[in-house]
């Protein structure tokens, strides 16, 4: 990462701030990692892996659609 690169980001994180704890996009994902792990089974290490790879892709799809959502609806505004 080149010295512009962190100056940016500083000056943006300074501007901008974290989100509020409620709302804050790594707790949303810790949330829905942790759901996911109780319902899936860890028998046969196969099936684990598979499933552990949807329920992440899944996760990776919606986290996707919905930052397209925000971007087009901020888009039209």
């Amino acid at each position: 990462m080149t010295a512009a690169a962190v100056l940016v980001a500083a000056a943006l994180d300074a501007a901008v701030r974290e989100p509020p704890l409620a709302v804050h996009p790594v707790r949303i994902t810790g949330r829905y990692l942790a759901a996911a792990q109780r319902w899936l089974r860890p028998d046969p290490p196969a099936r684990a892996i598979v499933s552990g790879g949807v329920a992440w892709s899944i996760g990776a799809a919606s986290a996707a659609a919905l930052g397209l959502a925000v971007e087009r609806w901020a888009g039209n505004r």
